[in-house]
């Protein structure tokens, strides 16, 4: 038996099916299963699949080196991996927005943090995975051993060199130049 009809369309069986031209799917495509619903075989289209609702992937979707994902009317929003790096691409006319609870930016391998931004909170940097600088609510924190300042420094408020939780202070400040 290599083709059949039922209640609901066709069912072919063999080595495949080849159709030129245009088809219309109005409820679902199931290819290459069995009856126990296990996928066998593989769809190839050449040329455009256009869908009109949504695309719901069982597993991942697996492309080559420097294919592009194009999001938007004008493709403007592009992701790609060109076979060493990745690129996020808004090529429209808005500002690109990342919404988050929380924004953790983390090394690929390992568990390594470069930044993290807590809305209402801190904004922090970190090398090699240590907290160096971070924004506070009555202005910045500077983490290590110091910090070099070039260029002209205006402080409103009050500096802080070198205190502890305690507020006694650990360290010195030194200025070459004008106060």
């Amino acid at each position: 038996k290599k083709f059949e009809t039922d209640s609901i369309g066709f069912l072919t069986y063999g080595l495949g099916a080849n159709i030129a031209g245009n088809v219309s799917v109005a409820r679902s495509l199931a290819v290459g299963y069995t009856d126990y619903r296990v996928p066998q075989a593989n769809l190839d289209v050449k040329g455009n699949v256009v869908m009109s609702s949504t695309l719901a992937l069982a597993s991942h979707l697996d492309m080559p080196d420097s294919a592009k994902i194009l999001l938007g009317t004008s493709d403007d929003l592009q992701l790609v991996h060109d076979g060493s790096q990745s690129y996020i691409d808004d090529t429209g006319t808005g500002p690109l927005l990342i919404r988050s609870n929380q924004i953790n930016l983390k090394k690929y391998s390992g568990n390594e943090t470069t930044a993290t931004f807590v809305p209402d909170g801190a904004v922090t940097l970190y090398h090699d995975n240590t907290a160096k600088f971070a924004t506070t609510s009555d202005g910045i924190a500077v983490y290590g051993f110091g910090a070099n300042i070039a260029g002209n420094t205006s402080i409103a408020r009050s500096l802080a060199v070198g205190y502890t939780d305690h507020r006694v202070p650990q360290a010195n400040l030194d200025v070459a130049g004008n106060v």
